[in-house]
């Protein structure tokens, strides 16, 4: 980032006064708009509103896309010849021309003019003021008027096909192998990129969509791209459409007689773009089909469907086009169950889910992975989490790659990879007040923990450690403790038609009606921000604005794949009866997930607490409360050297444990463990899984006289049988008969010996 792009960020991130010498009645930038400016405007809002668009315009431009673009440059020839430069924002759903300031440009039907936009009642219509010749003020037009009711129209469409048998998922553990299609048109040249760029980008051990992944997953999916047609050559081979580019565009009278039909707003009035994109990309399947081999596992899933298939399409994105940007969606139109003439094939699977992506941003001169990563993560099931009405605010932001990705992409939320990757299998919840650790979320283990809200039965809260290291989280905007909010009665939605969101992140000055800073989301000691609460800034809050019960303090210092932090849940119960060896956070803590914890054979209920022991110091314990599922999460604290006192374990000490039962009022000691991770050896910083057994043990004693005794008995042996309990007697030679009071004995018979004819031993039965 260059000084400018610096002041420019702290200008916009800060909302710093700004002080503008006017040396000229005329603002240009020559790679964009010219923009009037008269003399009584020259301190105006509006002045300082195309400043801040500048800024931002500056900022952007360095800025790789991902799936929603922002201020993509666009160039269009007006019928009288001259050239008209603008900018395309949006997604695969909707996008709009828009110049530097945020005036909207459409397109007249009627004369073939781009020309600003205006807003009615019945949505967008033209106006006679055209970009770079006139000032969209003069004409009391006003910015961003994109939000017309006709928004959803490719969503709704897209919608329709991805519910479909809810058929459109890719498997997200083993390898998916994901076949790339090259595409272009009649009237274009074959490709220019070189292949090996390509092939880079999607394989390569390097910044790719297969290393993307298998980071992401923690190596659990691996994705392996496969090219078509095959070539031999530096450069890839294509298939050649039948028609021009244009065909796949707007219609328009004058400048494009050729595309599909549209209404006023720009909108397609009929299924023709639906049916010439589905009927692009079946023939361009049927090209290549025969060349891929019948024995490469299309299928991962075994549902039927080819896994996914990749278009590569030659050329950038049009603005105000639905087919021509990148984007993923179902090929159902083919489908004889909807109506269509049959289904698309390779190898007897049907081609279903699909990505739309440009050379622009697969090749040589693309912006990276981002846009390839956040395609295929729809192919996998997750939702978007911008808000497809452009309102302004951001949910996620920077910090998951379904709102945003930068060049590498960054990872998604660990709820994002726990719901739609399946890649965490649970997020453990916190249940009582203590100081806790996350790992890094680029961390397999310990990487998430969630607490549910006091105040809302639908809505809880995940915690996660972001840290700017290796190849794709050095794109997040800081190193920190991320917080946000989960709805889940928007489960399996995301962000799109929000707010209420599926997902929200908490940022400073952030509420139901600001958006806040976003990418100060982050908290630690090191950027000042330790808490978080209903009264904080930034503060925690339900989807409706109100408090949401969370109490997070002492938030520590990251950096080193680590961050610790104190949760106080007055709701919870504390421990009772262990007492810890040490006061506060702990010191080089070690995190223990007791999987399971059972005595005598039964689960532990509420209240029964668990303890870590090394020797005789109690260095860690927990409370159960409700059900341990899928783990009750343990935290214990190394001995700190700078304390004069035994405060913690030593490493390399074994652990052991103690069970209290609290309806009993029994501390139980004999705990066996059984690992799943870890060696039950004390490491700190280290992590174990156990399952945990307790069983008590009671000593009875039962003093004889010589002679006849009466005897009876209040606990069970490990063995019952009778003769095995009294072999002691037998042993040492004191015993000469047992009777039971059915006449049974257990007796020294001859010939025979010892028989034992009353059976296993009863409690609370006289012998």
């Amino acid at each position: 980032m260059t000084p400018i792009q610096k002041v420019a960020r702290d200008i916009l991130k800060n909302d710093l006064p700004i002080n503008v010498l006017i040396t000229d009645y005329v603002f240009t930038d020559s790679d964009r708009d010219t923009i009037m400016i008269n003399e009584s405007h020259k301190i105006e809002y509006w002045f300082i509103t195309l400043f801040r668009q500048a800024i931002k315009v500056l900022l952007f431009s360095t800025v790789a896309s991902a799936a929603y673009l922002s201020n993509v440059p666009q160039s269009f020839t007006q019928p009288d010849g001259s050239l008209m430069k603008c900018f395309a924002t949006g997604d695969e759903n909707y996008h709009w021309l828009h110049d530097s300031l945020g005036y909207t440009i459409i397109q007249d039907s009627k004369t073939g003019y781009f020309v600003y936009a205006r807003l009615s009642e019945e949505g967008l219509g033209t106006t006679a003021a055209i970009p770079g010749v006139h000032d969209p003020r003069s004409a009391n037009l006003h910015p961003n008027y994109h939000d017309n009711p006709n928004v959803p129209t490719r969503f709704l469409d897209y919608t329709s096909g991805r519910d479909l048998d809810d058929r459109y998922t890719a498997p997200t553990i083993g390898i998916l192998n994901n076949i790339v299609i090259f595409i272009r048109f009649s009237d274009q040249s074959e490709f220019t990129d070189l292949y090996s760029s390509y092939t880079g980008k999607f394989n390569e051990d390097q910044v790719s969509l297969q290393n993307y992944y298998l980071e992401a997953s923690y190596s659990q999916l691996e994705i392996a791209t496969h090219f078509y047609p095959t070539t031999v050559s530096d450069y890839p081979v294509s298939y050649q459409d039948l028609h021009p580019r244009a065909y796949y565009s707007p219609y328009n009278s004058v400048t494009n007689p050729i595309g599909y039909p549209v209404d006023a707003n720009g909108d397609p009035s009929n299924d023709q773009a639906r049916v010439r994109e589905h009927t692009l990309l079946k023939n361009a399947v049927l090209g290549v089909s025969s060349q891929i081999p019948p024995n490469l596992n299309i299928d991962g899933d075994n549902d039927g469907l080819v896994d996914n298939v990749c278009f590569i399409v030659q050329g950038a994105e049009d603005g105000w086009s639905d087919l021509l940007w990148p984007h993923m969606w179902v090929l159902w139109t083919f489908d004889p169950y909807y109506g269509g003439s049959g289904n698309v094939l390779i190898n007897g699977k049907t081609v279903w889910t699909y990505n739309l992506n440009l050379s622009e941003y697969s090749g040589n001169t693309g912006s990276g992975v981002g846009v390839l990563a956040h395609e295929m993560f729809h192919s996998l099931g997750a939702p978007d989490l911008y808000h497809y009405s452009y309102d302004g605010f951001t949910p996620a932001g920077s910090w998951d790659l379904m709102q945003n990705s930068g060049d590498p992409p960054h990872h998604m939320t660990a709820y994002m990879k726990y719901r739609y990757g399946n890649w965490i299998s649970s997020i453990p919840e916190i249940l009582y007040s203590g100081t806790y650790s996350l790992n890094a979320l680029v961390s397999s283990n310990n990487n998430c923990y969630k607490i549910q809200s006091p105040n809302s039965s639908s809505e809880y809260f995940v915690l996660e450690y972001r840290e700017k290291t290796g190849l794709y989280e050095t794109t997040i905007p800081g190193t920190g403790m991320i917080v946000y909010r989960i709805n889940t009665l928007l489960d399996g939605q995301g962000n799109s038609d929000g707010p209420p969101d599926e997902l929200y992140i908490f940022r400073p000055n952030g509420s139901t009606t600001s958006n806040g800073i976003i990418n100060d989301a982050h908290l630690s000691a090191s950027v000042g921000r330790t808490e978080i609460n209903d009264f904080s800034n930034p503060a925690a809050f339900l989807a409706d604005g109100t408090p949401a019960g969370l109490d997070i303090s002492q938030i520590g210092f990251g950096g080193d794949g680590t961050i610790q932090f104190h949760v106080d849940n007055q709701s919870a119960p504390v421990l009772s009866h262990f007492e810890l060896v040490y006061s506060g956070n702990p010191y080089l803590a070690m995190n223990i997930y007791a999987t399971s914890v059972t005595l005598e054979g039964m689960d532990l209920v509420t209240g029964d607490e668990v303890g870590i022991y090394d020797g005789e110091y109690c260095v860690g314990a927990g409370i159960v409360v409700g059900e341990i599922e899928p783990f009750l999460a343990l935290v214990a604290s190394t001995d700190d050297p700078g304390t004069p006192e035994i405060d913690g374990f030593t490493p390399g000490h074994s652990i052991t444990y103690r069970l209290w039962d609290a309806s009993e009022g029994l501390e139980i000691s004999n705990v066996s463990s059984l690992y799943s991770l870890g060696t039950g050896v004390f490491t700190s910083q280290g992590t174990a899984m156990v399952d945990l057994a307790g069983l008590t043990q009671v000593d009875m004693t039962l003093s004889l006289d010589p002679g006849w005794n009466i005897m009876s008995f209040y606990t069970n042996p490990d063995d019952l049988n009778m003769l095995n309990v009294v072999q002691p007697l037998i042993s040492n030679g004191s015993l000469l008969k047992i009777q039971d009071e059915t006449g049974s004995a257990i007796e020294n018979l001859p010939v025979i010996g010892w028989v034992n004819n009353i059976g296993d031993m009863c409690v609370s039965e006289g012998y």
